[in-house]
């Protein structure tokens, strides 16, 4: 299979790499990706393994590489060790709100037995049921 992102290390990356593998502080994600770059570089003194045996060795996923190769090409090594920054996410609860599920949660009486201690999902079940519970309309009777 014809590879369109061919990683050639330079003497430098590689040391760099051997470094980050051989320091033991390195997160396991780093380091097998490290040990991914390592494998699949195809300059002068690289070992240049193929997709299939790199995947087999480092136990990863064949697109997995793929994707390795085509971000060290593209950004760089130290670039591809590291994690893309993921979008915050907004939280589930306006100001407000927070504010109003402390004080319920404040203000409930603990059940027995829990040293004064309000477990969370309590207090947001009370909650959602307070909100649920509305004056009770009567109905016309038929």
């Amino acid at each position: 299979m014809v590879k369109f992102h061919t990683v050639a290390l330079s003497s430098v990356e590689r040391e760099f790499l051997h470094r980050t593998i051989s320091a033991g502080t390195a997160p396991p994600r780093v380091t097998k990706r490290a040990r991914v770059l390592l494998k699949a570089d195809a300059g002068d003194d690289g070992p240049g393994w193929g997709d299939a045996a790199i995947a087999d060795a480092v136990e990863v996923s064949i697109p997995t590489i793929e994707r390795l190769r085509k971000r060290a090409v593209a950004e760089g090594i130290e670039t591809a060790l590291t994690d893309r920054p993921r979008p915050l996410r907004p939280g589930k609860l306006d100001g407000a709100q927070e504010a109003r599920l402390t004080a319920l949660a404040c203000s409930l009486r603990p059940p027995d037995g829990s040293a004064g201690r309000l477990p969370s999902w309590w207090a947001a079940s009370r909650h959602s049921m307070a909100e649920r519970a509305s004056p009770m309309r009567r109905s016309a009777k038929f």
